[in-house]
Order: C-alpha cells, then structure tokens, then sequence
C-alpha cells in the first residue's frame, strides 16, 4: 500500500458535513446521539500560508461545527463538567439534559497553524482540563471515552520547531531528519519500510506523565467495572493504518491498553484519510476513520456508534464500513 495521498475535496466537504448534522438533527427519539467524537484536522495546515491566518481557520471551524454544538443546546453542555474527573461517575438528570458533547481531538494540521495555547483557549477546548489536551469522560453508564493526545511529544507547536526536544528523538530514529531544514523532518526513513516509517515529523509520541494518567484511569475503569473506548489523532495499531501514519511510541501505549486485559474495547483514530482497521492480540477494535476530505461527490465518511452491554455497532455510511465490535 503506496503512503496516503489523494485528491482533496474542500467544499464539497463541508457542504456534505452540513447535511450530515442536519440527517443527526432529524432522528427519531430514542436514535438521537448523545456524542459526538471529531478525529482532528478541521483545517489544512496551509491556512498559515494565507493571509486569512490562524485565527481565520478556527472562526471557519467554528461556523462548521455551530450546528453540532446547536443540536439540543449542546453549545452550552461544551462548556460544563466535561474535565479530568467532572465527567467520570453515574451521569445525573443535569447532564442528562444537557444534550450532544463534541469531542474534538487535535491533529497535525492544528497544530501547524496553532499553538497548544490557542488551541486550548478555543472553544475546540472548551471544559476540557486547560493544561493538556487528554481527558477522560463517562458517555454512558458502564462506559467511559479516554482522549490521548497523540502530540504530547512532538515538533509541532503553532508551526515546526526544530529545537525541540522531540527532535532529538525523531532524529535518532530516522537519519533523514538530520539535515537543519523544515522539510527535512518529514521525510520517512530512507531504506526503511513497514512500521519504521512511522518517524516523521506529522506524527508524535505520548509522553511518560500522560502514560502514566492512562494507567490510573484504565485501572480506576476497570476497578469500576466499566469498559473503556479510546481515542486519538494518531493510530495505535499495524495494521489498522499505512504504517507512516503510527505514533511514534505505539508500542508503548498498547502496552498499557492491554495492562488492563478485558477494559479497552475499542480504539478510533484518524490521521490516515484513507481509513483502516484491525483487532489486536488483545481483541481491541482499532477504527482508523476515513476522512470525508477525500470523497467525491457521489461518496460520504462518516459513522453512528451504538453502545450495548456486550458490544459496539458501528453504522457506516460510504467509505466507513458497519461493523459489529464485540467486546474483548
């Protein structure tokens, strides 16, 4: 499989988003959703490169998604109770009523044209812990959502910095990053294939403190008794993805996934626009999804996730496949 490169459909796209909210906003009671999960990369990382600017992209986002935070007064339950621990118990009649949540996850394209810091003062960010972009909340009884940040180590921070610290590691894993230039770091490892060509400069790690959040919260889960879906920009696993498109410590973070045999049940991504899947050793459902960016107009990417006690239902429309994931 060549590494993801395709025709790119910008308006189109968000001419088809618009009609998607709309087909959420006109299911019957009782089919309406509860959440909705965005996988990163609203914008093209060339917004910088116009005059409209950074701050021009994140308005144009926001104007995307208002129907989405509109839908059943979800512009309000954005900004409440949605943080480390707020979220995490027995939802009550308050949250309950509050309607749609948006979870937005950050990817490289934010992150070219945006800084961490005007990311989390954004309304992307809005009642999420104001100092890291992972977090964890209850979505329904028995089953939380866990958002990773795929970039807690990386070279991109409102542009390319090349005197980070990510860079040492990035360089010490692909030699083709030596050189002192931008376009240097994002070439893949010259000689190498398979998972090797994951170290690039539009991929990152997670770091030792967020690994550390991510074993309490899966033990705290378990302890629980509740199962555990997890989410990121970045995909976790081979196979699930082109192998360019992994995180840089993947192994390390299936790891602690699989520290808590039975918790994680499924995986959701993005990243790579073509899309993907596969089932570890451990029985989790990684979801690379499709990105709606590369379809033509006759063809759509997107999906309805419906929790039961023993398994997810994935209802697909065009390039996202419908899949029964049983639990592990």
């Amino acid at each position: 499989r060549a590494p993801p490169a395709a025709w790119r459909y910008y308006r189109p796209s968000l001419e088809k988003f618009r009609g998607i909210v709309k087909g959420w906003s006109e299911l019957p009671e009782g089919k309406r959703l509860d959440a909705v999960l965005q996988c990163g990369d609203l914008w093209d990382g060339r917004n910088e490169k116009t005059d409209t600017g950074p701050a021009w992209a994140l308005e144009q986002a926001r104007l995307a998604l208002e129907p989405v935070l509109q839908l059943s007064g979800a512009e309000e339950s954005n900004s409440k109770g949605v943080g480390e621990k707020e979220g995490v118990g027995s939802r009550g009649d308050a949250e309950q009523s509050r309607g749609i949540r948006l979870f937005s996850l950050f990817g490289n394209h934010e992150l070219t044209t945006h800084t961490r810091e005007q990311l989390a003062a954004s309304f992307l960010h809005v009642g999420r812990p104001a100092d890291r972009f992972y977090h964890v909340t209850q979505l329904c009884p028995g089953v939380r959502l866990l958002c990773y940040d795929a970039y807690d180590v990386g070279i991109l921070n409102g542009g390319i910095h090349l005197d980070s610290d990510a860079i040492h590691m990035l360089r010490e894993n692909n030699p083709a990053a030596g050189v002192a230039s931008v376009n240097s770091v994002f070439a893949p490892p010259t000689q190498i294939k398979c998972v090797e060509s994951r170290w690039v400069g539009f991929n990152g790690a997670v770091g030792e403190k967020q690994l550390a959040w991510m074993r309490s919260e899966l033990q705290a889960a378990a302890d629980a008794g509740d199962k555990v879906i997890v989410s990121g920009h970045v995909p976790l696993c081979p196979g699930s993805c082109h192998p360019i498109c992994l995180t840089w410590n993947y192994e390390q973070v299936l790891e602690v996934l699989h520290a808590v045999p039975g918790t994680v049940v499924a995986c959701f991504t993005g990243h790579d626009h073509e899309g993907g899947y596969a089932v570890d050793k451990c029985g989790i459902h990684h979801v690379t999804v499709p990105a709606l960016l590369e379809c033509p107009a006759d063809d759509t990417a997107h999906g309805v996730l419906e929790v039961f006690a023993d398994r997810l239902e994935l209802h697909g429309f065009g390039r996202v496949q419908t899949r029964t994931l049983p639990f592990p």
